[in-house]
């Protein structure tokens, strides 16, 4: 065999098991899309459609799902499901056999669809998503003392160098431009084998123009708790937080809602805090623990092991020492964690 048949036939086996891979993946998708939330058509049936009803030639789920895949295939824009989705045989097929329609659907036409639906009920398909695993209790191993642990934090979405829309956050830039962007406080339930759960999203925007202070992480965090606490009632939460909301009114929402939390400070956030804590680990010595944790790779000549050391120091009540966590009432703890390699 030639050099060059060799190549080819190495490129096509390649082509052939990747295909192969791609199925795996996408068989493990829909059986856990149709196990848990019963199908796309199921997922989607609380959003209802603002379209013409003479206009309409895909289903709405089918238009929704789209957009899903989107992300989920990091396409990037919606451009791309033109490039990579529509005239792709294979997404044509399961495309027609998912929702009985000829072909995928044009970015334009998600675009079209999307404008005249509620972000609410999209927003409440995410909350149901989540539901329905903590009610099969899929994610009850990862509770901490039987709470959920939820990370809040911000995080960017669109920047733009001229203004938007009338809600458009603006930053002033060093070189003296300004910075227009939609920012988002977004709510995750967290695992520790490095899941994150979308819950629910707030967005970051000025409400009113003329208003004399723009919005915030800490304003959109007191919206998002309302909604979170009127959407999950009883749900055993622990919130975890940045330096930011390190504050009386956190304590006291947190402690109103009947909420835990652990709140990660820097070095910088709250020196008095800081120093409270030096002076009084030094009077408590024993309150140190260190974990070894690493993997151990072994081979036929030699056995090596990559650890890392992490030293937890607190400061609290005999309580405390064994949860080293907020409370809804009051700081009950506060620790340190150093991690070394």
């Amino acid at each position: 065999m030639s050099e060059a048949n060799e190549e080819q036939s190495h490129w096509i086996e390649e082509a052939e098991q990747e295909l192969d891979e791609q199925r795996v993946l996408l068989k493990a998708f829909c059986g856990t899309l149709y196990h848990y939330f019963g199908g796309w058509q199921k997922l989607f049936e609380g959003v209802r459609d603002g379209r013409h009803p003479g206009l309409i030639r895909y289903p709405l789920a089918g238009l929704l799902s789209a957009g899903v895949l989107m992300y989920l295939f990091r396409l990037g824009a919606r451009r791309q499901i033109n490039y990579q989705l529509r005239g792709n045989p294979p997404s044509q097929t399961k495309f027609e056999a998912w929702f009985e329609v000829d072909e995928v659907p044009h970015g334009d036409t998600l675009n079209y669809a999307f404008k005249r639906i509620e972000p609410a009920e999209v927003q409440e398909v995410v909350c149901q998503m989540v539901e329905t695993l903590i009610r099969k209790k899929v994610l009850y191993r990862w509770r901490v003392y039987g709470n959920f642990l939820l990370a809040i934090d911000g995080t960017g979405v669109l920047t733009f160098q001229s203004r938007h829309c009338e809600t458009c956050m603006a930053r002033k830039l060093k070189n003296g431009e300004t910075l227009y962007y939609h920012p988002v406080l977004e709510a995750k339930l967290v695992t520790a084998n490095g899941f994150a759960f979308s819950l629910m999203t707030e967005f970051i925007e000025n409400a009113d123009p003329q208003a004399d202070k723009q919005d915030c992480e800490l304003k959109a965090f007191y919206r998002l708790s309302k909604r979170l606490k009127a959407r999950f009632p009883h749900l055993p939460i622990c919130l975890l937080l940045d330096g930011l909301f390190a504050g009386g009114p956190t304590f006291q929402l947190c402690q109103e809602h009947h909420w835990r939390f652990m709140i990660v400070l820097q070095q910088a956030d709250l020196p008095q805090v800081h120093r409270t804590y030096d002076l009084i680990l030094s009077q408590t010595s024993e309150n140190h623990k260190h974990i070894r944790l690493g993997r151990q790779r072994r081979t036929i000549t030699l056995c090596s092991m990559r650890m890392s050391i992490s030293t937890y120091a607190w400061v609290g009540s005999r309580r405390s020492t064994r949860n080293i966590i907020g409370s809804g009432r009051s700081i009950i703890a506060t620790a340190r964690i150093v991690t070394t390699l």
